[in-house]
Formats: C-alpha cells, sequence, structure tokens
C-alpha cells in the first residue's frame, strides 16, 4: 500500500499542476465572459442560447469556487502541520491571530459593560472560584445497589473481531476534510477510494486486532 501511495503521490502532483494551478485562469475566463453577457443583458434581452450560457457559467464558477476553497483549505492545513510547531514566521502569523480572536474585550455583569482588564480578571475568577467551591450537601451513596451487569454472550460480543461493515462505518463516520495524517490523505480521499483501498485499511485493522500490526 505505500508504494501505491507513492505512485498515487507523483501522479496528485501532476494533476495539480494541470488542473488546480489553472483554476484561478478558467475562473478570470469564466467571470469576464459573465460580465459581458451581464452587460449585454442591459441592452437586450438574451437569446435563448446565451440564457442556457449564462446558467452554464453560473454552475461553473459555483463548482470551481467550491474547488478553490477547498484547495486552500486543505493547504491551510498541510502548511500547518509541517510548520506549525515548527519557530517560524507562519506560526507566529497564526498564533497572534487566535490571540486577538480570543481577546476578551469586555464583559457584561448584572447589566453593567466592565472594559477594564482589572475588573475583567475578578468577575472571570469569582465566576470559577464560585463554579468549582465546595459546598457541603447531602450526596447520594452508592451502598447497596445492585448495578446491571452484561451477560456472558454479550461479553464476548464485544471482543470478537470486527467486521468489514463495522470498519466501513466507522470511516465513514470520520470528518472527510480535517488535516491529513502524516501520508498527506485525509478521509475524502480514503472514502473514495474505498473500492481501491479498502481491503488493505480492512487488513490493516484486523492485524491491529491480532496484535500483529506492526507501527
Amino acid at each position: 500500500m505505500v508504494s501505491a501511495f507513492k505512485m498515487l503521490k507523483e501522479r496528485c502532483k501532476h494533476w495539480n499542476k494541470d488542473v488546480v494551478d489553472n483554476m484561478s485562469n478558467q475562473i478570470k475566463e469564466l467571470e469576464l465572459e459573465a460580465d459581458s453577457l451581464d452587460h449585454l443583458k442591459e441592452y437586450k434581452d438574451l437569446s435563448a442560447v446565451e440564457l442556457i450560457r449564462s446558467n452554464s457559467i453560473a454552475f461553473k464558477l459555483r463548482n470551481f469556487n467550491r474547488m478553490q476553497e477547498s484547495v486552500w483549505k486543505q493547504k491551510l492545513k498541510v502548511q500547518w502541520c509541517k510548520l506549525g510547531d515548527k519557530n517560524t514566521r507562519f506560526f507566529h502569523l497564526v498564533a497572534t491571530i487566535r490571540h486577538k480572536r480570543n481577546q476578551i474585550l469586555s464583559v457584561e455583569v448584572d447589566g453593567k459593560m466592565l472594559s477594564n482588564p482589572a475588573d475583567i480578571k475578578i468577575v472571570v475568577f469569582n465566576f470559577f472560584r464560585n463554579l468549582y467551591s465546595h459546598y457541603d450537601r447531602p450526596r447520594p451513596s452508592r451502598y447497596h445497589l445492585e448495578f446491571q451487569m452484561l451477560q456472558p454472550s454479550s461479553s464476548a460480543f464485544l471482543e470478537c473481531p470486527f467486521f468489514v461493515e463495522e470498519i466501513k462505518a466507522a470511516v465513514w463516520d470520520c470528518e472527510g476534510n480535517k488535516a491529513p495524517g502524516s501520508d498527506g490523505v485525509n478521509f475524502v480521499f480514503i472514502k473514495k477510494a474505498w473500492s481501491t483501498i479498502g481491503g488493505d485499511i480492512t487488513q490493516m485493522v484486523e492485524e491491529f486486532y491480532q496484535s500483529t500490526l506492526s507501527l
């Protein structure tokens, strides 16, 4: 499977160069044509052919913009995987943006807005002190309680090997557009290529269950 991923990586590089990098040029050409049709619409009614072309351009632009947004989202996550833990300009930029986003500039307490940092600190401290303070109060006792236990058959079922359907369901439950792993592959690719690599993934999970997988 490793050799297959290496071959796929090379082909993806060529696809990225031929298709993704050319996406911006295609968007510009479509936008120019759309502007031309909009300008024409101000002076006369568009013909049936022109209306079909206008709708087609709008559909293509939506798809291209969605693809471009997905590409940039993936590039950002890959860049964070590569540079996020290093002392780089990218790391400091992301940390600064996150700091500004998480900053508390003011809080409202009993209808009064507080913006002084010293007052905000006191309000936050008192809130969490009251939240986590201990008060003596009657608590239920766990003694003399009979808890339900699993039947031997149910317990044995929890330890049985994974079914192929269970493995596939677990993969499909994962968010597909999250940051890729060290191999650069995310769950969108795994789901789309399941007919090709699903057997290898199932075998890997089975080897993990049998404790024979070398990680």
